[in-house]
């Protein structure tokens, strides 16, 4: 389970919307997107507002779920 890289330097947030009239909440920003102002908990729409070239990139449920199931089956093994 590889992370997609993101392109270096480039303002980038994760949400689960990428359109500019959403009303998708901005998640983690990198410090690209912070220097534009743009912050977590910010609705997607005022995000692109201040930065119209900003990447958005979806939530990952699916590898969250399964790198914390990795997880805690490494703290199962040392409990044992």
């Amino acid at each position: 389970m590889l992370p997609v890289a993101a392109p270096a330097g480039k303002p980038l947030v994760v949400c689960h919307s990428a359109s500019a009239q959403g009303s998708g909440e901005v998640s983690a920003a990198s410090y690209e997107a912070r220097t534009f102002g743009i912050r977590a908990g910010m609705m997607i729409a005022d995000a692109k507002a201040r930065c119209p070239a900003l990447l958005v990139v979806p939530y990952e449920f699916e590898k969250y779920e399964e790198a914390s199931l990795q997880v805690r089956r490494c703290f199962f093994a040392l409990a044992v």
